[in-house]
């Protein structure tokens, strides 16, 4: 079921023609796009190549939403299920005539559908790495694809009642929202207002070479590496090499990141991946609450913040549809 809403006369829902991005055929929606995924599919292109996307909004008709929500999808790359996720939350507190939702599709080499996809392996997408050549020996990173996205909402031509961004992700998607957010200063992009959710992460990108443990900061001197990007700055990706480390490192302290992390995400069958991950803290709770305690104890005046959700675990559903999340969604729009 499609909607439309006016203000001041002017309606914001129209007839676009969007990319079939399985047939290359253009084909006519309607926005906002809620009813399902598949529906609202899309491609942009960027180098000569394209991402698939999913939007709630056209990206190339006026229109006066005022916002917008980009959700990344976990390691099984499944960003239906996180926009059809992202759209249920936004319904239920009424914003979906007001608020964009767009999840970007990151992929393999077994997923291409067309000989321009850009795709990665399974783990490289989440650090911002690049995509694998082209035939032009060209190369993206997947920080890029972000990037585009906001440069097609921030145009005020087509978006101008559009001035807040929310980037955030569940698991795999969050860490990929945390080395993100270190893209950015001062939470901006052009004039856009940028905000960083972070849910559920095991994955933390630290500014300095300290970690923080057992109730102490200290300096690792038996793990080898463990200072590597993603997890710290040394050896960065080419995409944080141009941006430069320090202005990288003073983005992640500067920036308001916002972290959302379940009580029960505790497991720990799955964080054993080497001693960089492990001295980070045994599980996704502790490693959350380690990460806000360090940058508390380094950079005082750090406007990193985190919230626990009692009774929920390793979910994007659960957290996603929580009361808590609900209400940061609703403040911040």
């Amino acid at each position: 079921m499609f909607w439309c809403l006016t203000v001041l006369l002017v309606s914001s829902c129209e007839e676009a023609e969007v990319t079939d991005v399985y047939n290359e055929e253009p084909i006519t929606a309607e926005y906002p796009c809620v009813s399902d995924a598949l529906s609202c599919l899309d491609s942009i292109n960027i180098e000569g190549g394209s991402v698939n996307f999913y939007s709630s909004f056209s990206l190339d008709s006026l229109n006066l939403v005022s916002g917008a929500i980009i959700v990344v999808h976990g390691a099984t790359r499944n960003g239906d299920d996180y926009f059809n996720r992202m759209i249920s939350t936004i319904k239920s507190v009424g914003l979906e005539d007001s608020i964009m939702v767009i999840a970007p599709q990151f992929i393999t080499e077994y997923e291409k559908v067309h000989g321009k996809d850009w795709y990665w392996n399974t783990t490289s997408w989440k650090w911002g790495n690049q995509s694998y050549m082209n035939g032009s020996q060209i190369s993206i990173s997947s920080f890029e694809v972000i990037d585009h996205l906001l440069s097609r909402v921030a145009n005020t031509d087509k978006f101008p009642n559009l001035s807040k961004v929310l980037i955030t992700g569940h698991s795999s998607g969050s860490a990929f929202t945390h080395t993100f957010s270190s893209t950015k200063t001062s939470n901006a992009f052009g004039d856009l207002r940028v905000d960083f959710a972070v849910v559920n992460n095991q994955y933390f990108l630290y500014p300095d070479s300290n970690r923080f443990l057992n109730g102490a900061l200290f300096t690792p001197n038996d793990c080898d590496s463990y200072n590597d990007w993603p997890l710290g700055l040394t050896h960065p990706n080419p995409y944080i090499e141009s941006l430069g480390k320090n202005l990288a490192s003073d983005n992640l302290i500067s920036n308001r990141i916002d972290y959302f992390i379940g009580s029960n995400d505790t497991q720990i069958n799955d964080m054993s991946s080497g001693c960089a991950y492990e001295i980070l803290g045994e599980h996704r709770l502790q490693k959350t609450i380690n990460f806000n305690d360090y940058l508390d104890i380094s950079f005082e005046n750090n406007l990193h913040q985190y919230t626990i959700l009692q009774g929920i675990g390793h979910s994007s559903t659960g957290m996603f549809s929580s009361n808590e999340f609900k209400s940061y969604i609703n403040e911040l729009f």
